[in-house]
């Protein structure tokens, strides 16, 4: 996993030791990261149901992207609290 260092945090950091001589590189090498958990988007979740539908009126299909979950349309790049990843094992 990729390592996260918190920009606002950072920048006051350097900000405070400014009038010190400090080595700028080694500063932030040093600096501590924050935990970042990855947003499961719905596409790459289990409760992701896309279909096609008809629309009667224009007389064409498209495609809809639902959460099974909470019976919504979020789009293929939303997200939400209940994302479950989808394991490599339950794809055929």
């Amino acid at each position: 996993m990729a390592e996260y260092i918190a920009k606002d945090d950072l920048l006051a950091h350097l900000y405070s030791i400014q009038d010190e001589k400090a080595d700028v590189m080694l500063e932030i090498a040093n600096f501590p990261f924050i935990d970042v958990i990855h947003a499961v988007r719905c596409r790459e979740c289990v409760n992701y149901c896309k279909y096609e539908e008809w629309d009667r009126y224009r007389q064409e299909s498209f495609e809809c992207h639902e959460c099974t979950r909470l019976k919504t349309d979020l789009g293929a790049d939303g997200y939400c609290s209940f994302g479950e990843k989808i394991s490599r094992e339950a794809i055929p």
